[in-house]
């Protein structure tokens, strides 16, 4: 096996590279993101069936290097529903850097851990949704799991982290079991 060597936006900084190539390896990355957040936000639209994903939601600006109302702002109906489930504000993540052996490793250390943290701390709130992929996957979500909740069917994974639990499901099996029936929902 080939140990690949991926370089962040971060360690792009850092490197001595002309500034003209740091700013078009920024303005590609910021472009990505901004595409998974349409992305996202077109999924979320098709299963609720609003075929205009900006009747769903829009995305957020960023304020001072951080959003206070997470990536995509879900909007009227959607929005409501979310919002009852107890569900909180989205980040959206496409990378190709996480993986899930940092799940078994060191989960306090893992890159989708540490946007949920991020997120939670930029948006003030303690139950941010981490919706991400990276090339070759599904849509993931990453969430704090709620005792009271029920069965989690298709899971991926549960994460323990401090007395914390997470877990990793599809962004379909998400979907269907917040919101089983989304139609008589709006």
């Amino acid at each position: 096996m080939v140990d690949v060597q991926i370089t962040t936006a971060a360690e792009v900084e850092r490197q001595n590279l002309p500034q003209t190539l740091k700013a078009k390896i920024a303005a590609r990355s910021r472009a990505i993101g901004a595409n998974y957040e349409r992305d996202v936000g077109k999924k979320l639209g098709n299963y609720f069936g609003i075929s205009d994903w900006k009747e769903v939601c829009y995305r957020t600006k960023p304020h001072r290097m951080a959003q206070p109302t997470g990536d995509l702002k879900l909007i009227n109906d959607v929005g409501r529903i979310w919002k009852n489930a107890g569900l909180g504000p989205i980040e959206c993540k496409r990378r190709k850097e996480w993986s899930f052996s940092q799940f078994f490793k060191s989960p306090e250390k893992s890159m989708v851990y540490g946007y949920f943290c991020k997120s939670n701390e930029d948006t003030k709130s303690s139950n941010s949704v981490v919706i991400f992929t990276k090339p070759g996957t599904v849509d993931l979500v990453f969430y704090q799991f709620e005792k009271n909740k029920n069965q989690m069917d298709e899971t991926v994974l549960f994460v323990q982290i401090k007395d914390q639990t997470f877990v990793v499901q599809t962004l379909k099996a998400f979907l269907q079991q917040h919101f089983p029936e989304p139609q008589s929902l709006l």
